[in-house]
């Protein structure tokens, strides 16, 4: 446990080994923050979610305790946390009778009345067992050939007051980046050669892993055995890609310490220690984000190359980029994904053409000529936008933000650095950003972009 503060060992020994008595329960005084330099940034008043986790690697069963530790905000009276139920297991409980559980489809609902100012503990348990993935049940929850995968099994926290709760961001659909961020603390038992995470891990006395991961929004655990092994390129945080044959990843850990570097030069740092890519694990489309940990599927072979290499940059650099746009700045996947999504587009493309990758703004057009026949704006729902049609966010989204970056790149730059800093940690608003960018650029040029690329009208 070296390294962490003394105050928050304790008071996650305490959450572990209490006995279930809410009232008793306080948050440690000030911000929970860990002595390490790649973790930034205060989080008072964040919900804390302590879990125990063991992963069996001989049937890929996952057994977990864990509670969500609460300090209401003035004016909360209530808590409701949404859990996807495929991803708890079918063993689901609440270990606090007290606590009300229901299970209706995909979701378990705890429900639960707080007393302001006081820490609430919602105690649960559950076991499941890993599945496969498949094209028309794409789980976040997979097993491949010496690999198991879990995310998605953390709560999602939507405030209640005197008129009700705010449960228009959720559905079962929803993206665990919704949440809040929040502060993990976990022990994790594993037999694999190696347990990635986002967070900070130090070795306890029964051979579990400790994890703290502070300021994300759901905490992924991979567990590779040792047929897995990684390319590794230092820096702040170590890149890392892990794939179980070398040509899998060829070029991705280069092109993913370029993207890094860039845009922490432009935008602050991540708060991870090491950023993990995971090459070749199944059902995972062509990436997928999670905080600390990306996703891939499997890399072009050498043939494929010259021609995919656009494509091959574009994805790495996308992904990488959602660290920034979903990981450290939240927003609401359901409503607005065009906040995150169009963020992400144009920053890969963006990095992609400073980095001298040839076909990226042939990429760019192409696409923009496929979305003239599509009738969505960039900016709609996500209950608006189905099949080819979630490219406009991609093609339009980041043509938005390339005729900003024409009228004024540096002012872009600044824009997007001031909108980080002031909602980091936070649930970013579309709302608050567009407010961010008319303030630091021409509002003019702002609007006639909106309203060029974004909603599609000229």
């Amino acid at each position: 446990m070296d390294g962490v503060e003394p105050d928050v060992v304790a008071w996650q020994q305490r959450l572990i080994t209490h006995p279930r008595r809410a009232a008793e329960l306080e948050r440690p005084s000030g911000p929970l923050r860990f002595a390490f330099p790649e973790v930034r940034g205060p989080l008072r008043g964040a919900p804390v979610w302590v879990v125990d986790v063991r992963l069996d690697a001989a049937d890929g069963t996952v057994a977990w305790t864990g509670v969500l530790a609460w300090t209401p905000p003035p004016g909360a009276d209530g808590l409701v946390l949404r859990f996807p139920a495929e991803a708890l297991g079918a063993d689901v409980d609440a270990l606090d009778a007290s606590v009300p559980l229901t299970v209706d489809g995909d979701l378990v609902t705890v429900d639960v009345d707080v007393v302001p100012g006081r820490t609430l503990a919602v105690w649960m348990s559950g076991a499941l067992r890993v599945p496969a993935r498949s094209a028309d049940a794409p789980e976040r929850l997979s097993s491949a050939d010496g690999a198991t995968t879990l995310v998605s099994w953390l709560p999602l926290p939507t405030p209640c007051g005197p008129e009700g709760c705010d449960r228009t961001h959720w559905t079962g659909a929803s993206d665990p980046g919704s949440a809040e961020a929040m502060v993990f603390l976990a022990r994790v038992h594993t037999d694999a050669a190696t347990l990635l995470h986002p967070g900070v891990g130090w070795r306890m006395d029964d051979g579990a892993v400790g994890i703290a991961a502070v300021g994300v929004r759901e905490l992924p655990l991979i567990a590779l055995d040792e047929r897995w092994s990684a390319e590794v390129r230092p820096g702040d945080p170590v890149v890392r890609t892990w794939a179980r044959d070398a040509d899998a990843v060829r070029g991705v850990a280069d092109r993913a310490r370029a993207t890094v570097d860039d845009l922490t030069r432009r935008y602050g740092p991540l708060p991870h220690h090491t950023l993990d890519l995971v090459a070749s694990l199944p059902g995972v489309g062509q990436g997928v984000e999670l905080p600390g940990v990306i996703l891939l599927a499997p890399q072009p072979t050498v043939d494929e190359e010259a021609r995919l290499e656009p494509d091959r940059c574009w994805v790495v650099a996308h992904e990488v980029a959602h660290q920034w746009w979903y990981g450290e700045v939240g927003s609401d996947p359901l409503r607005e994904p065009w906040v995150d999504e169009s963020l992400a587009a144009w920053s890969s493309l963006d990095a992609c053409r400073r980095a001298g990758v040839p076909g990226v703004d042939e990429r760019q057009d192409v696409l923009l000529r496929l979305m003239e026949r599509q009738g969505a704006a960039a900016s709609a729902p996500a209950s608006g936008l189905e099949g080819a049609a979630w490219t406009v966010v991609y093609a339009r989204g980041a043509a938005f933000w390339d005729a900003l970056r024409e009228a004024d790149a540096e002012g872009l730059d600044d824009a997007l650095a001031t909108w980080l800093r002031h909602e980091r940690w936070r649930m970013g608003t579309g709302e608050a950003l567009r407010g961010t960018l008319r303030q630091r650029l021409d509002a003019d040029v702002v609007d006639a972009a909106w309203a060029t690329w974004m909603t599609g009208r000229d």
